[in-house]
Order: structure tokens, then sequence, then C-alpha cells
């Protein structure tokens, strides 16, 4: 970042311009029964999925994979997955999508991210904050969404500071998805502020 042109701003020291979009596509809580099955879908955006007691099997493309109580799994977008319990199984997951393509390209480049809440406890922290929020008639003001989005902010930080590679690899397609992305979000807001 450059400092100011302008004389009157040439000691100011400045903070970055920053045009994300977070996304929070919604999340539940839910109890199955013991032999409960998610047909294979898949979303465009992230999923996280909490065991919070017993456990799941998920089908990612080829692989299949046991999640126990505790376990914190993150489904990248576009990801066909299934998913069927053997036992009652209680379990918290959401969708999410940022707009930034350091975030993006981190997370997308391992496999399949599976974490545990003994040992990330500030992912599980975030994640208990936002299943606290939940409530049976199911109506949400203005303020508990707004908290929602700060939990999932705090998650998200959690998230890429337990990947490895933090804030990524800024390999050349991913310097190419960023000036991709800040031209067409300069070109929206250019179009916005002139009425177009």
């Amino acid at each position: 970042m450059e400092p100011f042109d302008s004389n009157e701003l040439k000691s100011a020291i400045r903070m970055p311009g920053i045009n994300w979009n977070i996304a929070f596509f919604g999340g539940h809580f839910q109890i199955t029964n013991e032999y409960w099955h998610m047909p294979p879908e898949r979303h465009s955006a992230f999923e996280v999925i909490q065991i919070i007691s017993g456990s799941e099997q998920i089908k990612i493309q080829d692989e299949v994979l046991t999640l126990e109580s505790n376990d914190i799994l993150l489904i990248k977008p576009n990801t066909l997955h299934e998913i069927w319990t053997g036992e009652q199984t209680s379990y918290f997951n959401f969708h999410f999508n940022v707009s930034d393509a350091r975030f993006v390209n981190n997370l997308v480049m391992h496999k399949n991210l599976i974490f545990n809440s003994f040992k990330d406890t500030e992912l599980t922290e975030s994640l208990g904050a936002m299943r606290a929020l939940l409530n049976q008639k199911m109506i949400y003001d203005f303020k508990t969404e707004f908290q929602i989005l700060i939990y999932l902010s705090d998650f998200l930080l959690a998230l890429m500071e337990s990947v490895p590679g933090g804030a990524g690899k800024r390999t050349n397609s991913v310097i190419l998805a960023e000036k991709l992305m800040e031209l067409i979000q300069s070109n929206l807001a250019t179009r916005i502020q002139s009425g177009r």
C-alpha cells in the first residue's frame, strides 16, 4: 500500500480498503435417528459439520470418512458428499462463502480438513457461540443475525490459523483470481456510484 499523494495526508497511516462478501447461508442443529441418511449432494458454498455426539460416515467423492463426537469437518464448494449414521447422532452444520481469493485458495488446496474440538478450541468456542443463538421458534432479529456474522468471522479467523499454510500461498492462479475479483468489485462499485 502506498502513502497518500496529497500534502494534507502525507503523514497519514493507511488501512486497507476491504470489499469482501462474507455470506452465511444458514445452519441447523439436528438429532438424527439411528439410520439417518442424507443422499448425495453438493453446494456452491463451503459446508461445516460439527459432531456433538454420536458419529457420521461421510462419503466425499470416493473417500469415506468417519466423524466422531467433537470432530469438525470442512467440505469444499462443489464437492459431492453423502452422509449416513449408524447410531443416534447430534450435529451442527452451516454453509458459508468468503469472496477473498487468498482465503478460498488456502482452504481448497487441502484435501479434507478435519479438526478436533479438544485440540482446536477457538473453532469450538465460535461454533458453540453460534449454536447458543439457535432458538426453537426460528425467529431471529437483526441483533442476533449480526451476532451470527461476528461468530462466523471468529470461526473463519480461527480456521485460517488452524489450516496449514495460514493465509495461503500466492500462486499465479491466486494472484490472477485476486486481480479479477478486484476488477469486478471495482467495476461494480463504479456502476453503483454512477447509478448505472
